[in-house]
């Protein structure tokens, strides 16, 4: 891997990947943290999601909260390792986004608003990350 800047670096579309990159990067952590936030609620407090109706996807809402608080430190983590432009963390950053916007699908009948925003943001971040990699070697 050469460390040393190509033409795609100093191009119009270079500059704009590179900082939607980073932006997905930044934008990952934060969406971990909310995680991380949302998990420990739903650990701690049982009571505080309530499912409105019967949905196919229902689990116990500590199991939820076990799952959002592993996700979050996981793109914490992962959103360090995209900051450094390391390919195994951007395709991890691609992985967990894409499971990150399986599980919010899942917990839209606990909290359909915030389910929304953060599969908007997962998705956001998906394309940043697919659109540097695609220009990665170029």
């Amino acid at each position: 891997m050469s460390t040393s800047p190509s033409a795609f670096d100093y191009s119009t579309k270079g500059m704009l990947s590179s900082g939607v990159t980073g932006f997905a990067a930044i934008m990952l952590m934060a969406v971990g943290c909310f995680q991380v936030l949302q998990g420990i609620a739903a650990i701690a407090n049982d009571d505080l999601f309530v499912a409105g109706q019967e949905y196919v996807f229902s689990f116990d809402t500590t199991v939820w909260g076990w799952v959002h608080l592993v996700l979050g430190l996981l793109g914490v983590g992962i959103g360090i390792a995209i900051l450094t432009r390391a390919t195994a963390g951007l395709m991890a950053g691609i992985a967990l986004a894409f499971v990150n916007l399986v599980a919010q699908f899942a917990f839209l009948p606990h909290y359909p608003f915030w389910a929304l925003t953060l599969i908007g943001f997962n998705v956001v971040v998906i394309w940043a990350l697919c659109s540097q990699i695609a220009h990665k070697d170029g």
